[in-house]
């Protein structure tokens, strides 16, 4: 209870990035059912007031210990309102683990015609217990891969080994020269 209380303390002192062009940030209902997932009814995704980095509300992922039988992969997806990156160089995502256990938690991100697998790849290097802010550099993009056209972010784990749970919010696009506050 105690980590838990700390770790709440230290997502609502987290500020979002300074002019900072949001994608996602869970802030209704709306912007939670406008995610894509498939998870067979195992994995869950949910508005939560806990570990908001930026406003009230994040976004709680959560999937059990897998099985054999259980999706290997369980993610989940969004659509970018903003499909031209070009101007940015830097992606941020904050993340919020509140458990001991470490995961494996990944993004892919792609355009409308490069298949999401094959575009920019980022593993978060999640620590337990804590909050952290990361910031993703765009010059890692495939040549193949549009930035003038993206069209989808896809987070994923695989086969975890415990329970699950993440929290995220504040996605949002850097222009050069643009900072974030830690």
């Amino acid at each position: 209870m105690r980590t838990r209380l700390l770790l709440s303390l230290l997502a609502t002192l987290a500020t979002p990035a300074l002019g900072a062009t949001p994608l996602l940030d869970f802030e209704t209902d709306a912007d939670v059912a406008a995610l894509r997932w498939g998870s067979q009814g195992k994995s869950r995704l949910e508005r939560s007031s806990q570990f908001a980095t930026s406003g009230t509300s994040s976004l709680k992922f959560t999937t059990p210990t897998w099985k054999k039988g259980m999706p290997q992969w369980p993610s989940f997806e969004a659509k970018p309102p903003v499909a031209d990156w070009r101007p940015f160089d830097r992606l941020v995502v904050d993340v919020t683990t509140p458990r001991k256990e470490h995961y494996f938690f990944s993004l892919l991100v792609s355009d409308s015609k490069v298949p999401f697998r094959k575009g920019l790849k980022y593993r978060f290097s999640l620590p337990t217990c804590v909050f952290r802010r990361f910031v993703i550099p765009l010059s890692s993009f495939p040549k193949k891969v549009n930035r003038a056209d993206i069209a989808i972010l896809h987070f994923f784990t695989q086969r975890p080994k415990t329970d699950m749970e993440l929290y995220l919010d504040n996605v949002v696009l850097l222009k050069k020269g643009e900072t974030t506050r830690a």
